[in-house]
């Protein structure tokens, strides 16, 4: 199962980044589907490991001498981890991966082979499909921010005229051979060398969540154009690594929201967001309370 290749003497087609936090089954998973789908691809495979206690660092350094293993002390987020292996990768591309991902047949050489023939494309992301088999959130649109205050501010009772795109996307079953999208989910993401050398790499304000979508965002502003396509699939399993933790997963989504919108849209609109944000949780907890009150 180890891999033919002399990472010292060898070119690199991808660099494999893994960012794992106490979910050493899915990392080994997914290293084995690396392994068992790579076919003639030159790789070297990087595990980030956050602070993990569930002895991941010993089972993938025993089981995978092969894999380059990065330990923090502490669980610097995912992006920033991310970041640790993207400095160090020698690849000409780099594929940004969850830990709760299963690559496909095909899905890593038709990537490659995709942005090898189109020089429009800087990244490129698969088809994701539920542990079921259905087509999965994929894609994703970018935010836009007054449609997300006007709906904290008026929940229920927003029009469906102001309401955008959802934020997170299915991909259409009938789809082309390629679809241009906003951007693509962080959970499998290949985007080329240069790319990551024009507009650098991950910002690591972010914690968790829209680090992928303020990349792409960057690309945009590049015009370097990012790409789904309907032969490349794996399976996402989703929510491995923050779905035991919710309050947390909630604190962070939200907070890079407002330092999404900050960024790009500056601090006026991030602090109105903010103030419709807590006015939405506001109601929220009043209408839940009335609720249970009905209830008993």
């Amino acid at each position: 199962m180890a891999m033919n290749n002399n990472l010292k003497l060898s070119k690199i087609d991808v660099s494999l980044c893994i960012v794992n936090w106490n979910t050493v089954h899915l990392t080994s998973q997914l290293i084995e589907s690396i392994y068992n789908t790579v076919g003639n691809l030159s790789v070297e495979v990087f595990v980030v490991d956050n602070a993990s206690v569930d002895g991941s660092v010993e089972y993938i350094e025993n089981n995978y001498p092969e894999v380059i293993v990065i330990k923090n002390p502490k669980n610097v987020g995912y992006g920033k981890a991310h970041n640790q292996a993207l400095r160090i990768s020698r690849g000409r591309y780099k594929l940004i991966l969850n830990s709760d991902v299963i690559l496909l047949e095909n899905a890593l050489k038709n990537m490659v082979d995709f942005l090898d023939k189109n020089s429009d494309a800087g990244a490129i992301g698969p088809i994701c499909l539920d542990k079921r088999g259905n087509i999965g959130y994929s894609y994703g649109n970018f935010p836009r921010p007054g449609l997300w205050i006007l709906e904290r501010l008026l929940g229920s009772l927003a029009p469906k005229f102001i309401k955008g795109p959802p934020l997170e996307a299915k991909p259409e079953i009938n789809m082309s051979e390629k679809m241009e999208v906003d951007f693509i989910k962080g959970a499998c993401l290949l985007i080329k060398k240069e790319v990551c050398e024009e507009i650098g790499l991950f910002d690591e304000d972010f914690f968790a969540y829209f680090e992928e979508t303020d990349w792409c965002f960057r690309m945009k502003k590049g015009g370097i154009k990012r790409y789904l396509i309907s032969d490349a699939k794996v399976i996402h399993i989703t929510d491995a690594s923050f779905g035991n933790v919710p309050d947390k997963a909630k604190k962070y989504f939200e907070n890079s929201k407002k330092i999404y919108l900050e960024k790009h849209y500056g601090g006026s609109v991030a602090l109105v967001f903010s103030w419709a944000n807590e006015w939405a949780n506001f109601r929220h907890k009043i209408n839940k309370n009335l609720k249970k009150k009905n209830e008993s």
